[in-house]
């Protein structure tokens, strides 16, 4: 595994990405993190609304 090196990813902050990882890995982060924004946003309307709703 010489040669390779690999860099943790930062903290997600809008589409930032692992400055390391190639394009196509790029764009699946982007659709994880996409895909996480929505669950946190259906979470929230979920809570905000209340049990009895």
């Amino acid at each position: 595994m010489e040669g390779k090196k690999r860099v943790a990813p930062k903290p997600w902050h809008g589409l930032e990405v692992c400055a390391v990882c190639s394009e196509k890995s790029n764009r699946y982060c982007e659709i994880t993190l996409n895909a996480q924004k929505s669950a946190e946003a259906i979470v929230a309307e979920f809570i905000s609304e209340g049990p009895n709703q």
